[in-house]
């Protein structure tokens, strides 16, 4: 069953997935705010292999995912509020078997390494890695390197942090762009299950944010795990279709960005986040979640 699921997440090989778990952490930030509105535009777009939701969003919305069978969900195990001391502790809040129950197709659990709470983490890690081997169930690790205790060079931290999510028994794991070719390359050699790169902070800048994405095909990546610039951009088509193209049709960056333009075109605000629009102002430093 569990190699069914697989299948079913990376049908190529490669997978898109739009994480839309960063609520917990941060409330109802514009692009999540109306979470419904949100599903059904990254639905039907169409270029999506999956959506990464906690379990209340993925009741309220599981209706919606009946337009194309074809895609996928996660539910999200675990989180943390960013604004008192322990932003960076991420509580277990779901079970493999409430997937089970909500019909989702995978589950995912973020981990940061570094800080005091980073072997409660571990423990929970272990524990949902072995539920899922149970049930069948695949597994997406959340690896971050964050904190003041690494006890090491960065780049080791996060070369580190993906060991220990294969090793730990997840079926795939998620990592922040480093900022290099040569380091995500670093990162990802010797990595046996698929990696899939975080599409990072929010940035106005289209052709930093494709060219990070086309970077991590290049360093072996299977795929991305985009957030914030996904669901706070204005037209979820014309980013979903860039990132199709850049990871299944192997577009450099210059023609991902045509694409875009081209697909928004009746849109002159694209690059524009959505809360510049609504006139809200948000702390754009706020670690990816």
């Amino acid at each position: 069953m569990e190699t069914l699921r697989i299948r079913r997440l990376f049908r190529d090989g490669k997978a898109i997935f739009a994480a839309l778990d960063h609520g917990v952490t941060l409330g109802p930030i514009p692009g999540l705010t109306h979470i419904r509105q949100t599903v059904a535009s990254l639905v039907d777009a169409k270029r999506l292999d999956a959506l990464i939701l906690h379990k209340g969003n993925l009741r309220l919305c599981r209706y919606i995912f009946q337009r194309d069978a074809r895609i996928s969900t996660f539910l999200h195990l675990n989180g943390a509020e960013a604004f008192g001391p322990f932003a960076h502790n991420k509580e277990m809040l779901s079970t493999v078997e409430d997937a089970l129950m909500l019909g989702a197709d995978a589950v995912s659990v973020h981990v940061n390494l570094g800080n005091e709470h980073s072997p409660e983490m571990l423990r929970n890690l272990g524990r949902v890695a072995s539920d899922c081997l149970r049930w069948g169930m695949p597994l997406l690790a959340m690896m971050v390197a964050q904190g003041d205790d690494l006890g090491c060079d960065l780049l080791q931290a996060k070369r580190t942090t993906v060991r220990i999510a294969m090793e730990a028994g997840a079926d795939m794991v998620k990592i922040q762009h480093p900022g290099s070719l040569g380091y995500l390359r670093s990162i990802i050699d010797g990595v046996e299950i698929p990696v899939l790169v975080a599409g990072g902070l929010y940035t106005a800048d289209d052709e930093a944010f494709l060219g990070a994405m086309h970077q991590a095909v290049g360093a072996g990546a299977s795929g991305f795990a985009v957030g914030r610039n996904l669901f706070d951009r204005r037209n979820h088509q014309a980013t979903a279709t860039a990132l199709h193209r850049i990871l299944r049709e192997a577009v450099d960056t210059g023609r991902a960005l045509l694409c875009l333009r081209e697909i928004a075109v009746l849109d002159n605000e694209f690059s524009r986040p959505l809360h510049s629009h609504l006139g809200i102002q948000i702390d754009e430093s706020i670690p990816e979640v």
